[in-house]
């Protein structure tokens, strides 16, 4: 069996225990503002290139695929939501590992040598969302192709991958023209109404059809092989400052590794918990590599981009920026449901945390946004959930969504909970400083932003309203 010959992850030492599971090929339609984001952004000014817009991209795109023992999974599964969703979502780069599976006759998605789906049912509904969404250009980069002998697994590539997508595919020569990452625009795949670019580096694979790009000149994803927050920005800074001025397709790889300093050895954890770690800090460093350093990140690559990462409103908000758009009426009138996730990214408001007399952070528990989640202090860190910015009308808005609102729930007398919610102009979301330091609701009997009582230095504690008594857990700083 040739099934992939070497060790490529930190996961092949559990390979004894692993196994497939089937699955179902969906169909791939639908979706929400982002889903059609390239056509919303770009119907007026296509000719742009590819290189020098911001694309939110999908680290080990098919390892959803893998369905294995829980410690398997845990190393080697770094998406948990399918390709067909990650478009609809707004991803539009595919990381893709495949291999020959010759003893079987097929091809299979792979993290190493962990054993993912086939690949026609990973693949299929990212078709079908490709040919219902002609304008919203996909980067299907074949990272790996492996076990790739000869031309006879070439060309059974062939019969399954240019047998279904050829008429979708953007070719590096048309009409007489190279298309390469350095020249092709929106413009030029609309115009062909083609809207996917395929990379690959098996030279057998290219020299088979104009439908392959070559990844060797065509794109550079420098691997930052980083265990740690504080490694992998090093990394990065240094990377993105090296790479500007080129006319390649750049990646961002913005995932920890086991295998980095600092890695499995003495950091017994998952991908999606490094993930976790992570992704809160992504709209932070792009935002500032975009704005206050003049980088202009490229392809920007997670894991787990649903968790916390906001990759897709941070590439958004990089494209709208460099369109000149940073009014939140300008944002609005592209993205009118999501504006509030979008524009707090780069929009010119002061976002500030809220510290009280305990040296304790107003914080978004779990940093969720989901209607009705809790309020609590937390030790102060840089993430956005602790950033907050009391507007004109009152509305104490958090940086993370900024239709997002601190809101008093129930009655509004002491004891009432403060949670976040969708921002309504209810009068139970209006805020006003008051006295000494605190913040007072105009709700109700107008109490003070308060800490329950009893717990005041503890992470976690929950926020509500109480009667003004000017103590420590009623004081808010603004830092």
């Amino acid at each position: 069996m040739k099934f992939i010959r070497k060790l490529t992850c930190s996961a092949c030492m559990l390979t004894a225990l692993a196994f497939s599971m089937g699955a179902q090929a969906t169909t791939c339609s639908g979706g929400g503002e982002y889903s059609g984001w390239m056509e919303r952004l770009y119907s007026q000014d296509s000719d742009v290139r590819l290189r020098d817009i911001a694309i939110p991209g999908t680290h080990d795109a098919g390892t959803f695929s893998i369905k294995s023992l829980a410690s398997i999974e845990a190393v080697s599964v770094t998406q948990s939501r399918d390709l067909c969703q990650q478009a609809k979502d707004g991803i539009r780069y595919f990381d893709l590992r495949v291999s020959n599976d010759d003893d079987n006759n097929k091809f299979i998605i792979v993290h190493g040598i962990i054993r993912g789906e086939d690949l026609p049912l990973v693949l299929d509904p990212l078709y079908e969302f490709a040919k219902s969404h002609p304008k919203e250009i996909l980067i299907l980069d074949f990272q790996e192709l492996n076990d790739f002998a000869d031309n006879t697994d070439v060309q059974r590539f062939n019969d399954y991958f240019l047998t279904k997508f050829s008429n979708l595919l953007i070719p590096n020569n048309a009409a007489g023209i190279s298309y390469n990452s350095g020249n092709i625009q929106i413009s030029d795949a609309w115009n062909m109404n083609r809207n996917i670019i395929a990379l690959a580096k098996d030279s057998k694979v290219l020299a088979s059809s104009k439908y392959y790009w070559h990844r060797g000149s065509n794109i550079d994803s420098p691997w930052a092989n980083a265990a740690t927050v504080e490694d992998l920005k090093v990394y990065q800074d240094a990377q993105l400052l090296n790479h500007q001025n080129t006319n390649q397709f750049y990646v961002s790889q913005m995932q920890l590794t086991f295998m980095g300093s600092g890695g499995i050895l003495d950091k017994l954890t998952t991908l999606k918990s490094m993930a976790d770690e992570f992704n809160t800090y992504l709209s932070q460093w792009m935002m500032s590599y975009e704005i206050d350093q003049g980088l202009e990140p490229n392809i920007i690559m997670v894991d787990y981009y649903e968790r916390r990462s906001k990759v897709v409103e941070t590439s958004l908000a990089i494209n709208l920026y460099r369109k000149n758009i940073a009014s939140l009426a300008g944002v609005k009138s592209f993205f009118p449901n999501n504006y509030g996730a979008i524009y707090p990214l780069f929009g010119n408001v002061n976002f500030r945390q809220l510290k009280n007399g305990y040296d304790k952070c107003l914080d978004l528990e779990d940093r969720s946004l989901e209607n009705g989640n809790e309020i609590h202090q937390w030790s102060c860190h840089d993430a956005d959930s602790q950033r907050w910015y009391l507007d004109s009308e009152g509305y104490l808005r958090n940086k993370m969504n900024f239709n997002k609102c601190a809101t008093v729930s129930g009655s509004g007398d002491k004891g009432s909970n403060v949670e976040i919610w969708d921002c309504n102009e209810q009068i139970n979301q209006r805020w006003s400083e008051y006295g000494d330091h605190g913040l007072r609701s105009q709700y109700g009997k107008q109490n003070m932003l308060d800490i329950k009582g009893g717990y005041w230095s503890t992470n976690g504690s929950k926020a509500h309203l109480w009667t003004h008594h000017g103590g420590d857990s009623q004081r808010w700083y603004w830092h």
